[in-house]
């Protein structure tokens, strides 16, 4: 039996936000978008460009976006059955001084280079995790 994690399922607010957090300043790449209109939904899929692979098995970050939500200007979810989604970085502290630079909102500031927490524009919480051992000084 093949198993492979696939993707995290997450409802956006504004596509054009979090297409600049996740792509612009997180480093994701956009690889599909369906739009099914009958359903009101647009969906896209994102993938972190280290994980993009030829068997088309690279985990996938799945952004959910509601046209016609009544409640456009509130959270699409109250985060209680949400704790976080996390990526893996090569520099964690050059990575968290690039997003703080943009404006990014810095929940945890690196913790003996090990790990740090960013917050989305919804109020999603992201972990970033130091993947490669790296010297400093």
């Amino acid at each position: 039996m093949g198993l492979h994690f696939h993707h995290c399922h997450l409802q956006i607010r504004n596509i054009e936000e979090s297409l600049t957090f996740f792509c612009e300043q997180l480093g994701l790449r956009e690889q599909n978008r369906i739009v099914i209109d009958s359903a009101g939904l647009t969906l896209l899929y994102l993938v972190a460009p280290d994980d993009i692979s030829d068997s088309d098995k690279a985990t996938v970050l799945e952004l959910a976006y509601h046209h016609n939500s009544k409640h456009d200007n509130s959270p699409p979810t109250d985060g209680s059955r949400f704790a976080h989604i996390a990526f893996g970085v090569d520099d964690l502290d050059d990575f968290c001084q690039r997003l703080a630079q943009q404006g990014v909102h810095i929940l945890q500031a690196p913790v003996d280079n090990q790990y740090a927490y960013i917050q989305s524009p919804d109020g999603l919480v992201v972990e970033l995790l130091q993947t490669k051992q790296t010297r400093k000084g």
